[in-house]
């Protein structure tokens, strides 16, 4: 080969390199923008940008993440037509790519779809989901022996039926979604790394029984039970996301039993916890009855801790009593006692302030009046600022305890320049002088007089000194010539 034949095909190699790196950088710049939709919530727009990736794309691996993106954005747009395009793009994904395409999430994303169309009343998809159905209740053991051999006559079919798979899904005149895809799946609400092969079979069920449970939830209900009564069987990620499954069926008597059961028997304090918290967002009284059941017979402080929270998450109006109860108890722990002081400032309730500022008067424990102080701040209004500066005031309070309530009174703006020179020439508590002064520089110029005067005539050195600072931190219209005026002096 001359040199001339041998530079011409370097270069046509060279230009056809250069055309591929060209195209897919074309197609990385879609992807990307795709993403940019996706996180937005634009799913329309990322639909149609992971479209033109995939079209663009001349890898295969590239190709077929950039289709499965495309049916995720198509089915997050969530409307009749959307999902059905969704699931002609998964059928093509899987047909063309089987290989990747059982690697990754395409079979966990169908399923959802499937859920979906059937709740929206698909006949197709209702059937297949009540097929699924069996399979899981025959996988967690609710399926009697006398029935195993029908049941396993019904599969075969199924099986037989999706291997005459047609070579495209054509959409009919009444809409019916596309057959499922059955390979091991696992399914990411957002784009993330891909999960060990070790977790795609729990995720496979937790995805079908929540698709499950949008369309049968009195069917998928038992199979959950049954999930969360297997620990042994099932992991600690399993039966979390089955008590997040069984929570988001709103409120109903079983949901309440099957969580009440999970949180007493779990041997996972992960699992427990999570399901205490879901009794929080179920809205009605059984709930909050086992969340008060919940108290009294657990041990387990981090588990009382959220059970606390999530009674003062329910708008029933016992639930401010409910937590008042718990605060008064002598016999509950300390941390117990405080948590419940904090949650009650936090229910919202009008009678939040009242309850808090009776039960000040109960209390003995220093730490615990702090505790209160805190949550009346919390609450704010005329009625507790003017509580807060009546503590602080009282000269037959615990010289900490005036100090918080100072403290949060400065915080929540209830205080006025005559209160606070009021308290700071009737104590002698070097302490609370000083809590004084540091109140009254948060006052900005309002307080500035009260430092001034401080500052000429305090028989303490020490506080006409900090009364001199914070006029200099203050910044206020006179503050330079009252210091130039010291300096002179």
């Amino acid at each position: 080969m001359n040199t001339k034949t041998w530079t011409a095909r370097l270069l046509l190699l060279l230009t056809l390199a250069a055309a591929a790196v060209a195209v897919a950088g074309e197609a990385d710049d879609l992807y990307r923008e795709a993403r940019v939709r996706l996180r937005e919530a634009r799913y329309a727009e990322a639909a149609r940008l992971y479209g033109e990736a995939a079209r663009t794309y001349e890898e295969d691996a590239s190709r077929s993440r950039a289709m499965y993106w495309a049916a995720f954005a198509l089915y997050k747009d969530g409307g009749r037509d959307e999902l059905y395009d969704a699931a002609s793009i998964l059928q093509e994904l899987w047909e063309t790519y089987p290989e990747l395409a059982s690697e990754g999430d395409a079979g966990a994303l169908a399923t959802r779809i499937e859920g979906e169309l059937a709740r929206r009343g698909d006949r197709r998809a209702a059937e297949r989901m009540a097929v699924l159905a069996e399979r899981l209740e025959r996988e967690v053991g609710r399926i009697e022996g006398s029935r195993e051999e029908e049941r396993a006559r019904e599969m075969a079919a199924l099986d037989r039926e999706r291997a005459e798979r047609p070579e495209r899904p054509e959409r009919p005149e009444a809409p019916e979604a596309p057959e499922p895809v059955e390979p091991p799946y696992y399914v990411p609400d957002e784009p993330g790394q891909a999960p060990r092969a070790a977790d795609r079979n729990e995720e496979l069920r937790i995805a079908a029984l929540n698709a499950l449970m949008q369309s049968d939830p009195e069917r998928a209900l038992p199979i959950l039970r049954k999930v969360l009564d297997s620990p042994d069987r099932y992991s600690v990620d399993m039966r979390k996301k089955a008590v997040f499954v069984v929570a988001q069926q709103g409120s109903g008597g079983e949901v309440e039993e099957i969580l009440l059961h999970t949180v007493h028997e779990d041997p996972s304090p992960e699992v427990r916890g999570d399901a205490v918290f879901w009794l929080s967002q179920v809205d009605s009284e059984t709930a909050l009855d086992a969340l008060i059941q919940v108290l009294e017979e657990t041990d387990d402080p981090e588990i009382q801790e959220k059970a606390i929270f999530a009674i003062s998450q329910h708008g029933d109006p016992r639930t401010v009593d409910i937590l008042l109860r718990l605060a008064r108890d002598r016999k509950a722990a300390p941390h117990i006692r405080e948590q419940a002081i904090f949650w009650i400032s936090q229910t919202g309730s009008r009678s939040a302030s009242d309850a808090l500022m009776e039960l000040y008067d109960t209390l003995e424990d220093a730490d615990l009046r702090n505790k209160v102080l805190f949550s009346v701040s919390q609450i704010g209004g005329r009625e507790s600022g003017e509580w807060l500066m009546a503590r602080a005031r009282d000269a037959s309070e615990d010289g900490e305890v005036r100090k918080q309530a100072l403290f949060w009174a400065g915080q929540q703006g209830a205080v006025r320049a005559e209160d606070l020179r009021t308290i700071y020439d009737t104590t002698d508590d070097t302490e609370m002088k000083e809590q004084v002064v540091f109140v009254v520089s948060q006052m900005g110029c309002d307080g500035l007089p009260v430092l001034k005067e401080i500052a000429r005539g305090d028989k303490d050195p020490e506080m006409r000194e900090k009364a001199v600072f914070w006029i200099g931190q203050s910044g206020c219209p006179g503050a330079a010539s009252f210091l130039e005026e010291i300096i002179g002096n």
